[in-house]
This record gives C-alpha cells, structure tokens and sequence, in this order.
C-alpha cells in the first residue's frame, strides 16, 4: 500500500484529492491518519479545502490527537483561502467555545457569512442564537459586513489573504456590544 500511495502522491491532481480518497475507504483502505498527512502536505500548500478538512481532523479526533485550538486556527486560514463554508466549522467553535473563547456575536456573524442569509437557519445554532439581544445581533450584522467587505477586498489582492480574520480580530479585541452570558434550558 505504502508504494501505491508514493506513486498516488506523483500521479494525482492533489494532495487534497489523496486525502479524501483515504479518508472515504472507497478505493483503497479507510486511513485517517495517513489522510491527515495528505491534508497536511495540502495545506501547508496554502491549499484552503485541506485546511479545512484538516481542520476538521483536529475538531473530530479523526487520524490526529483532537485538538480544538488546532482546529481553529486551520479554520481561520481556510476562510482567508475563500474557502468559506469553513465559516460555519469555525463559528460553532465560537458558539461553544472550543478552541477559543465563546462569542456568539461572531459565531452569529459567521454562520451567516458561510451561509450567504440574513439569519442562521442551521439547527445546529437556532439553540444557540435565540437568545441573542437584538443590540447583539445588531452587533453580529456589523461584523457581517465588515466580513462581507474583507472578503470583496480580498478578492482583488494577490498573495496572503488575511482580511476575513483581520475583521474577525479587530471586532473579538473591541466589540460593539459585551454579550450577556448565554442562557441554557439544559438544568445546568
């Protein structure tokens, strides 16, 4: 197997492509571990989808020690890489606070960037994100925007692309609004 996966590395389209196949176990045997190494060789091509999946890794234990922190800062990097439905891997890291710390204001504001609509319609978040102010989700808008306008700058420049998580920094380090601690209906 070792030999074909060499040789795999020489003939297929991509790294990514590798991965996938190995993390699928349709062709050849299922191996996360050497899929994440595939992934690893992609993204550190710069190759967004691979960061993603990569990331996807860390969150989910899967071939790799889980590692939330990890798991973020591959999500950031696939989103600057216009890859952005890793928005929405990244904004549930924020919405439960793995990773880094719990902002459901930007949670809300990626949720809707990854997902193109005004409001986040994944069951995933509609717990999460109904107890939201509305100063809050006013605030989550802002942001929005601002992650709207990076993007469309981004668009235009060459090279290293950071302005999606440059706005994600500018409004983690001086928000608009200070949440209100989230309110669970768990009996925690």
């Amino acid at each position: 197997m070792k030999d074909f996966l060499v040789s795999a590395r020489l003939t297929v389209a991509t790294d990514t492509e590798m991965g996938q196949i190995l993390t699928e176990g349709k062709i050849i045997p299922q191996d996360f571990a050497e899929a994440a190494q595939w992934f690893r060789w992609a993204a550190d091509s710069g190759d967004g989808k691979a960061e993603e999946l990569l990331g996807n890794m860390y969150a989910e234990g899967k071939g790799v020690k889980r590692d939330d922190v990890e798991a973020v800062r591959l999500y950031r990097l696939a989103v600057n890489t216009s890859q952005i439905s890793s928005g929405s891997q990244l904004a549930m890291m924020y919405a439960t606070g793995r990773g880094v710390p719990e902002n459901r204001v930007v949670a809300y504001a990626l949720i809707c960037f990854s997902d193109g609509r005004s409001g986040p319609e994944d069951a995933r978040f509609r717990e999460i994100f109904r107890t939201l102010s509305k100063k809050e989700i006013g605030a989550a808008k802002a942001l929005l925007k601002n992650l709207l306008d990076a993007r469309e700058t981004d668009a235009l420049k060459t090279g290293i692309k950071t302005g999606i998580t440059d706005a994600l920094d500018r409004y983690i380090a001086n928000p608009k609004v200070r949440e209100r601690p989230a309110v669970t209906t768990r009996g925690h």
